[in-house]
């Protein structure tokens, strides 16, 4: 780094590839050591990946023992798409002071690259999923670490992320995207699939979402700088991405489910995203995992009210009410 022999990329792709190879060494180990070890969640819902079906010779416990080139594949190229994502946009000119005053650039990169953890969250199998933001965060984390120890790190690092860092994080605080790697390997880890998926396309869009309409319109600030318009906009996007997470993970919703949808998903990562700040943790950790925790609170009450209509109303008129409300 000192001579310019070595690059920012040279280094991320070195980190990746050292974590990415403990990751897949912890995966085979856990292999070895529980041969049973079963994808789906206790539900028997889908927290597989797409390419994970009843048509797979063997099934799941097959598909599980065949742990390896399809893995380490996968896992490496998920890591490598995601950084160069950041590597481009990072480059991005901003021609105008009213695209430098929204950070357009940074919303861009968070958006997008949420969005790329949420399609590879969806395409692949939980595992891979797992070891791949495992994977990230690690790394992420041994940067992190870099750049406190070594200036020529921080210098390469500020060069090429600079433009999309808050200024905080120029001063060394770790960027946003350490985070949202945190929550959403949380979320991936241990929230049923629909509201992981709600979860991490909600703090992708709903965040920058809340940033450029609350910079926009302003109006009255609700908590620190937070204003409602921005509560809004986040309530919007974060309800239509719940919606969309239901569909996406074959979620059966009829209207009033999906409506309930809208107003969980959109209350449950607005909340968490106004008060993240104020609780001294990063909006993107606050939005994935806390959202999360709080969707999944606020659907299985919903469930244990809408049972509690159904018995009440008995068999003749408590079916509507008991769909309405919640579903199991």
């Amino acid at each position: 780094l000192r001579s310019g022999s070595l690059s920012l990329v040279a280094l991320s792709a070195a980190l990746t590839a050292l974590v990415g190879a403990v990751v897949l060494a912890l995966l085979l180990l856990v292999q070895a050591l529980m041969p049973s070890w079963d994808e789906e969640d206790s539900s028997g819902g889908g927290r597989q990946g797409l390419n994970h079906s009843s048509s797979v010779p063997g099934g799941t416990q097959d598909f599980v023992s065949n742990l390896g080139t399809f893995d380490a594949v996968a896992l490496f190229a998920a890591c490598a798409a995601t950084i160069a994502l950041q590597y481009i946009v990072g480059k991005m000119p901003i021609q105008s002071a009213q695209l430098e005053r929204l950070q357009l650039p940074r919303r861009l990169q968070h958006a997008s690259s949420g969005l790329m953890i949420a399609s590879l969250y969806v395409v692949l199998p939980v595992r891979v999923s797992i070891g791949g933001l495992g994977t990230g965060f690690a790394a992420l984390g041994l940067l992190q670490l870099l750049r406190r120890r070594s200036p020529a790190v921080e210098a390469r690092f500020l060069e090429a992320f600079g433009a999309l860092l808050k200024e905080e994080e120029r001063r060394g605080a770790p960027p946003a995207a350490f985070s949202f790697l945190g929550g959403s390997l949380l979320c991936a880890a241990f929230m049923p699939r629909h509201i992981c998926l709600t979860a991490m396309l909600g703090a992708a869009f709903g965040d920058p979402a809340a940033a450029v309409v609350g910079l926009l319109f302003g109006g009255p600030r609700l908590l620190d700088k937070k204003t409602l318009a921005g509560f809004v906009a986040c309530f919007a996007v974060a309800g239509t991405c719940g919606v969309a997470a239901a569909a996406l993970s074959r979620t059966e919703a009829g209207a009033g489910s999906s409506l309930q949808l809208f107003f969980f998903a959109g209350l449950s990562l607005a909340f968490c995203e106004l008060i993240g700040s104020s609780l001294g943790t990063d909006d993107n950790f606050s939005m994935l995992f806390g959202g999360a925790a709080l969707l999944r609170c606020l659907e299985g009450l919903a469930a244990v009210v809408g049972a509690a209509c159904v018995s009440t109303a008995g068999p003749g008129g408590g079916a509507q009410v008991g769909g309405t409300l919640g579903r199991p």
